[in-house]
């Protein structure tokens, strides 16, 4: 009966259509499941069409289990019964169905197949070890599918840092609270409009998040991840239209750098951390169309916190406590305003700066233990670009937490 109601639903949405003079409904269609007795028009065929797909969705669509606690029998469908591989429980299914693994460590490398979800019991606790298996560079320890989901998942890669922790390829995911270590990449992007969301990518000896593609129809979300990375922390190499933002990046080589821009279509960086013990560069941005808002850099950059070229639009920025700040490498439609650059040894290189431009003390609450939320009286307050607000409507702060993906909190 549950299946029927939602059948007539759809049907219901489709009668709305009949209003428009382009459409005619159907003399008659027989709405419970089985065959239509006779279909009409364009609308009818779309209608059994939707009413199939309803009923075969809400009535195949299976729920597996994997614990190394269950006695292994399939199809899974219970904590007794659950698989003792993760590999066991996808073999098995089917477009829709999700997986629940409980905690324990699993040597194996995982292979997606489209639409499933894949919930571990926790990034801490749920691992899945492929150090013996990664045997090459090439190696990946999870293989993405189109409409996957993957969360919850400890994913440690290699004795050697090599390989891929996450691999995507012509597929849109999500990938979501996990966390990915031990890796040359963590997550690597071709193609793909994936999200992905709240991950902890530790120990990378290449690249923290490597995206790429063959144009720019493809918008992937890059949001409120943590990186710590020997080289790159997010590479764009080619191709794509990237939204980075709210992600916490730790540098910890003298060679590494925050942000690398290849040649992708545009690039936008919002309220983005990059912390640096003593390494080359925060931001190496490139000659294509980007935005970069509200995003704090601190820490030894010996070549640049922020390279920009043209097309850039570099606002509400703040970078201090570095060797070097701001560098306008080259480019006449630039625009670099409403940042603060403070406490480098050159604060703005290879440009004049406008009186929008601030070399002023931040007054974040605290450097020591990371947190840059600005004092009640600090000169950042209010001082970002008028024509881009803060969460709570106001003009715009300079500095993390200012702009619309900043947060509202009390100076």
């Amino acid at each position: 009966m549950k299946h029927l109601n939602h059948i007539k639903t759809l049907y219901l949405s489709l009668i709305k259509l009949s209003r428009l003079k382009s459409f005619c409904l159907p003399t008659y269609i027989n709405i419970t499941v089985g065959k239509p007795t006779y279909v009409k028009t364009t609308v009818g065929k779309l209608l059994i069409t939707l009413c199939l797909l309803a009923y075969t969705n809400s009535t195949y669509a299976t729920v597996r289990y994997v614990s190394h606690q269950g006695s292994n029998t399939p199809p899974y469908t219970s904590w007794e019964t659950a698989a003792d591989s993760i590999m066991s429980a996808i073999n098995i299914s089917e477009f829709g169905d999700t997986i629940y693994v409980a905690n324990g460590v699993y040597e194996e490398q995982v292979i997606m197949i489209p639409g499933l979800t894949l919930i571990g019991a926790g990034m801490d606790s749920c691992v899945i070890d492929t150090r013996s298996l990664a045997t090459s560079t090439e190696f990946k320890a999870v293989i993405m599918a189109d409409s996957c989901i993957i969360n919850g998942f400890y994913i440690l890669v290699s004795n050697n840092n090599e390989g891929i922790g996450i691999e995507v390829r012509e597929s849109d995911t999500k990938i979501s609270n996990n966390k990915i270590s031990n890796t040359g990449w963590g997550v690597y992007l071709f193609n793909s409009n994936s999200t992905l969301l709240n991950n902890q990518i530790l120990s990378i000896s290449l690249s923290g998040i490597e995206i790429e593609a063959i144009n720019s129809n493809y918008h992937p979300i890059v949001k409120s991840n943590l990186i710590n990375t020997q080289q790159l922390g997010i590479h764009i190499f080619f191709g794509t239209k990237p939204t980075i933002r709210n992600n916490v990046i730790f540098l910890v080589d003298d060679f590494a750098t925050g942000y690398r821009g290849g040649s992708s279509d545009t690039v936008w960086l919002y309220n983005n951390l990059v912390i640096s013990e003593n390494s080359q560069q925060g931001f190496h941005n490139t000659i294509v169309p980007m935005i970069v808002a509200g995003n704090t850099l601190i820490g030894n950059f010996n070549d640049y916190a922020i390279r920009v070229e043209n097309f850039n639009k570099v606002v509400n920025n703040n970078v201090f406590n570095s060797t070097k700040g701001i560098w306008h490498y080259e480019g006449s439609e630039a625009v670099i305003r409403y940042n603060n650059s403070w406490n480098n040894q050159v604060n703005y290189i290879n440009f004049t700066p406008d009186s929008t431009n601030l070399s002023v003390d931040p007054m974040v609450v605290s450097e020591d233990s990371l947190d840059f939320h600005l004092q009640k009286f600090s000169p950042l307050i209010d001082a970002g670009d008028p024509e881009i607000l803060d969460v709570d409507s106001s003009r715009s702060d300079i500095g993390l937490y200012g702009g619309p993906y900043g947060e509202i909190y009390v100076y």
